[in-house]
């Protein structure tokens, strides 16, 4: 991949992760850093037999357009992780709002890009191989369409539009980057992308109600044990319980009260099998419970399994792998 900018050129990269995102860090990755006078543009590429992916990190200096090319075929995503970016390529122009996707094969990339000055731009993208993309046997109908249209020449894009990730699809992500070379990892991310597909519809909102819903959910990640109020939390974003209520579910296709279940589970489930010291009471008021009496039966429910039992089968559901 080269990124260039349009009236400066070639940028000057290095092999260094910059201390201030040094929490990007990909284990294992190829890490590159450009400090210009325009931005620092810092990415990283992680490589495997099945599956590719990069990360990049634009800090903008002052409005500036970027060049992207990678050489082809490519079969796979791009997901924005943080603001929004509109980019222009042979096909038109495609207009990523926060945490929106596009799934697609291209024979390549060049793309042109802008960013703006004092913001800061996350972009994910994965490429696939046909292989690994079969042997993940994914019942999705809009893919078989996809793959059969790739066959005949036809169809470049799964969907004729962006899509907003659910919470899901972020997490797996998220697992992703820090697990680049668990296969079952990037399957589950694929798989998450697919089943949001599936389940979800391009809802457009305003890029401010979008940043004001991944405020609401980087508020509940920042402390899962706190029990906070629907109107609360409303409040602190600057929008009404309605409005809040509604936008979460548009933007992650989950409520925002069920969201704050989701992530006491996942940490949970993390903990009962990376803390073994701990008991299960420990871990319950670890993640915003009373105590084990009220933990087990929640537990039960959203996992089907009791916490004791979980972190005895190590995480292992019949007929199914978890992370």
């Amino acid at each position: 991949m080269t990124i260039t900018s349009t009236t400066r050129g070639q940028l000057n990269f290095v092999a260094v992760v910059p201390e201030r995102l040094g929490y990007l860090k990909i284990p294992g990755s190829l890490a590159l850093h450009a400090e210009e006078p325009f931005a620092n543009v810092f990415y990283q590429k992680y490589q495997t037999s099945d599956y590719s992916f990069w990360l990049s990190a634009y800090t903008a200096k002052e409005d500036h357009a970027l060049y992207i090319h990678r050489d082809g075929p490519l079969i796979g995503f791009k997901v924005l992780l943080k603001q929004n970016m509109r980019y222009t390529c042979e096909t038109g122009e495609i207009y990523f709002k926060q945490g929106q996707f596009l799934f697609a094969q291209v024979p390549y990339i060049d793309s042109l890009f802008s960013i703006r000055k004092g913001r800061e731009y996350f972009v994910f993208d994965m490429s696939l191989t046909m292989d690994f993309i079969k042997r993940l046997n994914l019942q999705v109908k809009q893919l078989d369409r996809f793959l059969a249209g790739l066959q005949e020449g036809k169809n470049r894009f799964l969907l004729n539009t962006t899509m907003n990730s659910s919470a899901t699809l972020l997490d797996a992500i998220e697992y992703l980057r820090h697990h680049p070379a668990d296969r079952l990892a990037a399957g589950k991310a694929v798989e998450s992308l697919f089943q949001t597909v599936m389940e979800g519809k391009a809802q457009d909102l305003p890029e401010y109600k979008i940043e004001r819903m991944y405020e609401a959910r980087e508020l509940i990640r920042l402390d899962i044990t706190r029990h906070i109020t629907i109107p609360n939390l409303a409040r602190m974003v600057g929008t009404n319980s309605r409005d809040l209520k509604t936008d979460f579910v548009k933007v992650f296709s989950i409520p925002p009260g069920q969201y704050l279940q989701y992530e006491r589970m996942k940490t949970a489930k993390l903990l009962l099998l990376s803390e073994p010291q701990l008991t299960v009471n420990e871990i319950a008021v670890r993640t915003g419970f009373k105590n084990a009496a009220s933990f087990d039966p929640v537990f039960k429910d959203n996992v089907g399994i009791t916490p004791s039992e979980w972190r005895r089968n190590r995480g292992v559901l019949p007929g199914k792998e978890l992370m």
